[in-house]
């Protein structure tokens, strides 16, 4: 039975082998440790999470778990990398994470989390169950708000236990009222319309035909700061589905008004 601990790591072999993944955690397999006392050699299974000193391993023919204070180890041993990467990038108004898994890891699931600043007192998991498997995961953070910097970790799901990976900073630029385009385009039966607001007001959001008629009004009511999406399931005002083509949508609030075209097919 694999024990996960945290334990500072100073492994330069490791990381002339590995730089972009020399802060990640690591699964040893079989070790040889040195300083600060433990063991000197074997083939016991030993989890590391780089970050704190204390680290538990099994030993012995009974599997006595031992605890140990370690200021260095010195592996010279085959190491499996848990989570191998982890990497954020801007996509449409988002945030989106990437990471890289071990299947040694033998990971059931992920979970992300996230706080405000580069140094957050405390993160929130923003995923209500643990998903994703071995290999490469994504998640997209569409409640980042523009103007903000957050910090982000991942968790590795194993039994009633949890890998956080290293932490990630991403900064979210300013940007100014937007209509994102609506997705899937063209659609049936129903898409989604996404804005964003820099700040609060009274938003109208109106489907228009290519004649400049009316034909639904999606949203006309108070919004706070940040980004929204509403549903058209391709009807009118009276219930009744609209037919083929192409159609307008505009958000108006305050003195401002957006524009785009959305195509609905039968």
């Amino acid at each position: 039975m694999r024990e996960m601990r945290r334990a500072l790591l100073v492994l330069v072999p490791l990381i002339l082998l590995l730089p972009a993944v020399a802060t990640a955690q690591y699964m040893v397999l079989h070790d040889v440790q040195g300083s600060a006392g433990g063991t000197a050699s074997g083939s016991h299974n030993v989890w590391f999470t780089a970050g704190e000193m204390q680290i538990h391993y099994k030993t012995g023919p009974d599997n006595t778990v031992l605890p140990g204070f370690w200021q260095i180890a010195g592996l010279a041993s085959t190491v499996d990398v848990a989570i191998a990467s982890f990497a954020g990038c801007l996509s449409h108004g988002a945030v989106e994470l990437t990471w890289t898994a071990s299947a040694a890891g033998s990971f059931d699931g992920f979970n992300v989390y996230r706080g405000e600043g580069e140094s957050p007192a405390h993160f929130e998991r923003l995923n209500e169950r643990s998903f994703g498997s071995a290999g490469t995961n994504i998640y997209l953070d569409e409640s980042a708000l523009p103007g903000r910097t957050y910090t982000y970790q991942v968790g590795g799901v194993q039994g009633d236990r949890e890998f956080l990976s290293f932490t990630l900073s991403v900064s979210v630029p300013e940007i100014p009222l937007t209509l994102y385009q609506n997705y899937p385009n063209p659609f049936n039966p129903s898409t989604s319309i996404s804005f964003y607001m820099p700040g609060p007001g009274r938003v109208r959001l109106d489907i228009f035909d290519v004649q400049g008629r009316r034909i639904r009004t999606l949203a006309d009511s108070q919004f706070e700061a940040g980004r929204h999406t509403v549903h058209w399931n391709g009807l009118n005002d009276a219930g009744a589905g609209v037919s083929s083509g192409v159609y307008l949508y505009r958000l108006v609030t305050g003195k401002s008004s957006l524009t785009r075209k959305l195509v609905m097919m039968r």
